[in-house]
Parts: C-alpha cells; sequence; structure tokens
C-alpha cells in the first residue's frame, strides 16, 4: 500500500504556503492586499485554493490518497464538481477515455485531518464602483478594461504569473510597464508558485494537462483579497461566447474544452464563493455576448490605443525570440486570421510571421480539425468561425498559400452560409452573468459598433 500524499497549509503575512510532502509552494500577494483580508477569512481561503491546487496530484504522482492537514474547505464539493465536469476535456486531450479518468477519480480520497469548515462572513459595506479584472493583455481583458473605463467602473488589473510560462510572463511584464507609462494604470502581480504542481509539458508536441482544470477557478480565488481591499462590487473574468460550446465525445460525455470559463460554472463559482463570505460580490464577464471575431472588431476599432497591447499567446515555441508572439501555435493562426478578417495588419501587433504560408496550415482548425495546441482549437469547435474570417479576409485583398486553399476547397460553403455565419459571430447574444446595471451601456456600445456587420 503506497503512502498517502501529505499537504500542509499555512498563512503568512502577505502569502499562502502549502507544503506537498515537505516541500513548499506559496502564493505570494502584491504587498497592502493580503494584509488587510480578516485573519478567520485568510484561513478558510487558503484552505480552498489548497484543495484546488492539488485535487489532481493523484492522477500525476500515482497515489489514491492526499492527507491534509486542515479543515475540510468550505467549497469541497462545488471544487469536486468543476474538476470532475473539467475531467472530459483532460480525457480528450490526452487521446484517454473519460470514464477512465472518471473511475479513477472516484477511486481517491481527500482525507481532512482539521474537521468540518469553517464559516466566516466578510463585511462589506459601501462598496465602489470598481471591477478586479483578471488582465492577461488578451482582447477579452483588454476590451474588457475599455468597457469598465467607458461605463464608469474602477478597473483593477491583475495579472498571476505562473511559473510553467516564464517565457509568458516575460512580455506579460514589458507590456504592463508600457501600459503604465501610457495610461498609469498599475498592472498588480500575484505569484502563484502552486502551478508548479501542474503537469508540465513534457516535449515540444506533448503539453502537460493534469493540474490545468481548475485554473481560472484558482486564480478567482485569489482575487478575492484584492476585491475586499478595493472594496469593488465586481470581478470580471474575459469570458466569451464560445465557451458555453462543447462536444459529446466517443463516450458520449458532454466536452467542454474550456468549462471552467463556461457561464454554467460562473454560478458555481458565485456559490464558491459564498461559500467564503463575500455574499455582495458579483462574478461575471462583460464580454460573455460576444464571439472572438466581434471581440476584435470592437477592441481595435473603437479603442485602437488599447488594443495595440494585445497578446493572445502562451506558447513556448517563439520563431523570433523579440516578439511577444510566438506566430507558431493554433492561438497565434486564430488571431492572425481574425486580424485579417477585420483588415487590421497583424505586422502593427508584432506578429512574427506570414502564418498564411502553407507550413502553418495544421495550425487552422478549419483545415485541419483536431490538430491545433490549445483545446478549444484541437476540438474544431471554431471550425465555422474561421470559415466566416477566412471569407472576409479573402475580400480584403489578402493573398497567400493558405488563402488559395481556402478559394480552392471552402469559399463556396463560406459564401452560401455568409448570412447565416454573420449573424452568429458578430451578433449580440444573451448575457447571463454580465450585472443587469451595466447590460444597457454596454450593449449600446456593441449595437453602435457591429451595426454594419450583422
Amino acid at each position: 500500500m503506497t503512502s498517502p500524499i501529505l499537504v500542509e497549509v499555512q498563512v503568512g503575512e502577505n502569502r499562502i504556503s502549502v507544503d506537498v510532502d515537505g516541500e513548499p509552494f506559496s502564493i505570494v500577494f502584491p504587498k497592502g492586499f493580503f494584509e488587510k483580508y480578516p485573519r478567520p477569512a485568510k484561513k478558510i481561503l487558503a484552505e480552498n485554493l489548497a484543495f484546488a491546487s492539488t485535487i489532481h496530484l493523484p492522477f500525476l504522482m500515482g497515489r489514491n490518497v492526499v492527507k491534509y492537514q486542515m479543515s475540510k474547505p468550505s467549497a469541497k464539493d462545488l471544487i469536486e464538481e468543476g474538476f470532475k465536469l473539467s475531467l472530459p476535456a483532460t480525457a480528450f486531450l490526452k487521446s484517454q477515455k473519460t470514464s477512465e479518468l472518471l473511475r479513477r477519480f472516484s477511486e481517491f480520497q481527500y482525507l481532512f485531518e482539521g474537521g468540518d469548515a469553517s464559516e466566516y462572513i466578510l463585511s462589506q459595506e459601501d462598496l465602489a464602483d470598481a471591477a478586479v479584472l483578471l488582465f492577461s493583455f488578451g482582447k477579452d481583458s483588454l476590451l474588457t478594461y475599455a468597457l469598465c473605463r467607458e461605463v464608469g467602473v474602477k478597473p483593477i488589473l491583475v495579472y498571476v504569473r505562473e511559473p510553467l510560462t516564464v517565457r509568458e510572463n516575460y512580455f506579460k511584464e514589458k507590456l504592463s510597464k508600457r501600459f503604465f507609462e501610457e495610461f498609469e494604470e498599475e498592472v498588480l502581480f500575484i505569484d502563484n508558485g502552486l502551478g508548479a504542481l501542474r503537469e508540465p509539458d513534457k516535449s515540444l508536441k506533448e503539453r502537460g494537462w493534469y493540474g490545468w482544470e481548475l485554473q481560472l477557478t484558482q486564480i478567482g480565488l485569489m482575487l478575492l483579497p484584492i476585491a475586499y481591499a478595493e472594496k469593488a462590487k465586481y470581478i470580471f473574468f474575459g469570458n466569451e461566447k464560445s465557451c458555453d460550446e462543447g462536444f459529446f465525445d466517443e463516450e458520449g460525455f458532454w466536452c467542454n474544452p474550456v468549462y471552467e470559463q463556461s457561464s454554467e460554472w460562473i454560478f458555481k463559482f458565485r456559490e464558491v464563493v459564498k461559500t467564503l463570505g463575500l455574499e455582495k460580490l458579483s462574478v461575471g464577464s462583460l464580454v460573455e455576448s460576444l464571439h472572438d471575431l466581434a471581440i476584435i472588431r470592437i477592441l481595435h476599432n473603437r479603442y485602437p490605443e488599447i488594443a495595440k497591447y494585445q497578446m493572445s499567446c502562451g506558447e513556448n515555441l517563439f520563431e523570433l525570440k523579440g516578439s511577444r508572439w510566438c506566430g507558431n501555435c493554433s492561438k497565434c493562426a486564430r488571431m492572425y486570421i481574425f486580424f485579417l478578417a477585420n483588415d487590421i495588419d497583424p505586422r502593427k501587433l508584432d506578429v512574427p510571421t506570414d502564418m498564411l504560408e502553407s507550413k502553418y496550415r495544421e495550425l487552422f482548425c478549419l483545415f485541419n480539425v483536431g490538430r491545433g495546441n490549445y483545446g478549444y482549437d484541437s476540438s474544431g469547435l471554431g471550425r465555422d468561425e474561421q470559415l466566416l474570417a477566412f471569407l472576409m479576409a479573402y475580400r480584403n485583398g489578402y493573398e497567400g498559400d493558405l488563402m488559395e486553399l481556402f478559394k480552392k476547397t471552402y469559399l463556396e460553403e463560406a459564401e452560401k452560409r455568409e448570412k447565416e455565419l454573420k449573424k452568429k459571430f458578430f451578433g449580440i447574444h444573451h448575457a447571463k452573468t454580465m450585472p443587469e446595471e451595466l447590460k444597457d451601456k454596454i450593449f449600446k456600445i456593441f449595437r453602435e459598433e457591429l451595426k454594419d456587420l450583422q
């Protein structure tokens, strides 16, 4: 019988430390925020973060029991549910069976030596019209920032440094310095040392997936002390419309490649936040009603001074070291054709490669369903959006090997379906998690920018 995985949690002045089998890992908050969080709430937050960050370890370590020297987390059942609902995507990406991962998960034991979950209600008086934003310089977070500024909500920008994305962190820090110089807007940094517990990439082609299932949930928990210290009404994620899409895998399990970005999980995460005592904090997304093509159109057309900071790439396969884009992954490919569709020159955004060259064919899910670097691209769910994007880029006069392939293979289909595709991908869809008091202002902006495209 193998020994259990031992997990111990400690709370410091500006950090949460988690020992796994005696090895320490820490989450370090920017100064002046965690210190203001009440001590009983720190303990509850630490317990939930420790559990959410280690729930996957039995898969990685081959041991079925995790023994925690802490109380049972207040949101244990919700965290387990989120992890379970994310496993079909892990199975898909690892070319394994969902049923096998679920069977193994059912055999894991999580034991808590500190007794029942603690309860504590935080006082939230005089909340400000402010929002903590998970800020990555991606299109969604940049547009969310711009929308907040326009509708009178103070944005508080937070980036979480992950230890397995060193190159991405480097470029995000450079962008943050430039952003502060131009807008006097500080980006707060949280160092998530617990991210080292995720499965790393084994090679340039084989990505690690265990431990990434609940990344945004973990980050959402890390944002709570900052929201509390700033008396913010809102936490906004950049979850857009396609985050609600999925497919049935070969065994009949529903698979959403980005489940914890879905509106369904946002509602469940709100319940998680309530168990931690922040009952008045609203969690949602301002871009939930839009697809990627529409987000890029609005961001670059209405807010070009903000859009120029966009970086939607997290790869380490950089062909040109000086660029914030690798120009060599399915995320870059997707953004590249969306830029051309909206008549935006990718070179002005520092994209280093011409991704209409034939050697990048496999990175576009329109041409190669199931071969992207990321879950959404591998799933093929973005196929129709790329179909429309290639049609628009073709009409904008862009040329290249892949444009010739598109004309030969898909142009006829794209032209027949153009009206349907524009209605979907430039439409303004139902917003489930957007705060009601902001909808009129936000939708007015969307209508102004998309009126000629639907």
